[in-house]
């Protein structure tokens, strides 16, 4: 039983699994929010009764919090429906696309219509990467200014690696016998250029083909990843995390770099590895 504070009335009290705790009264933002969702229904109340392992002395655990389904259907299309709209903004405005993106969206076509080409595909050794051959004749096709000479394997020409695992991500490239051959792309070329950008920007976010640990600069990782290694999922997070702070700021104006890193330090603390206390 909980004693008053002096100059108190003591509060009435129940019984709830074995203990006796104090009525709750709502007494700040969250708890009004709190009960004002359960008047509307929008949240429920059910018992805890799952005690093991846990010191539920304290009366923090006496229930648990419900979202009925349907709620939760409406708030996931609604955020979807919000996040939508803040990326097309970040993306473009209504009716045009950013060069960067045309320029983009022109090569994933370039190396996959040049894939198309090759019979017998494009050669692969068996570390997955391209084989130096095959690599020359995308680096000339899409960086014509490139130095080939200074990029051995497919690891230095990460842009290209890129659009490679995208492509294959995709489906529209897909490994065969050591070699990438191209599959039918009608359907996605014939996309408007805005949805495509939408589809490889989805994927980027949320799949863990890319890995951004192997191209990072001034940043080395021991043990580092392999190649072709996913990304794992401290990157994703942090990748969504950083796309969450981007989204938050005003398009179409330029923000200077040292702001944002501040802005995620306060709102991220500990980005990519956390720390473990003890």
């Amino acid at each position: 039983m909980l004693k008053p504070m002096k100059g108190t009335e003591p509060s009435p009290i129940s019984e709830q699994s074995g203990q006796l705790y104090p009525i709750p009264h709502p007494h700040g933002v969250c708890e009004e929010s709190l009960r004002r969702l359960l008047m509307l229904g929008l949240l429920f109340w059910g018992k805890q009764t799952n005690f093991a392992g846990r010191d539920y002395t304290s009366g923090v655990y006496d229930g648990v919090l419900i979202v009925p389904h349907a709620v939760r259907e409406v708030v996931n299309e609604v955020a979807s429906k919000k996040k939508s709209q803040q990326e097309e903004q970040h993306l473009a405005r209504p009716g045009e696309i950013r060069e960067g993106f045309r320029h983009f969206q022109r090569s994933l076509y370039l190396y996959w219509a040049h894939v198309a080409t090759l019979r017998e595909g494009l050669p692969l050794v068996n570390s997955g990467l391209l084989a130096r051959s095959a690599l020359r004749q995308v680096v000339e096709l899409l960086e014509p200014k490139g130095q080939i000479e200074q990029i051995r394997t497919e690891q230095d020409a990460p842009r290209l690696l890129f659009i490679r695992l995208l492509l294959m991500k995709l489906g529209l490239l897909q490994e065969r016998q050591a070699a990438l051959h191209a599959v039918p792309a009608d359907d996605f070329f014939s996309l408007p250029p805005l949805e495509r950008v939408r589809r490889c920007y989805r994927l980027w976010l949320e799949t863990p083909f890319w890995n951004e640990l192997l191209h990072l600069p001034e940043v080395v990782v021991r043990p580092g990843p392999t190649p072709l290694e996913p990304a794992h999922a401290e990157v994703m997070r942090a990748r969504q995390q950083l796309m969450e702070r981007a989204l938050a700021d005003q398009p179409g104006v330029w923000h200077a770099l040292p702001a944002l890193i501040a802005l995620t330090k306060l709102y991220t603390p500990y980005l990519l590895f956390p720390r473990h206390y003890g």
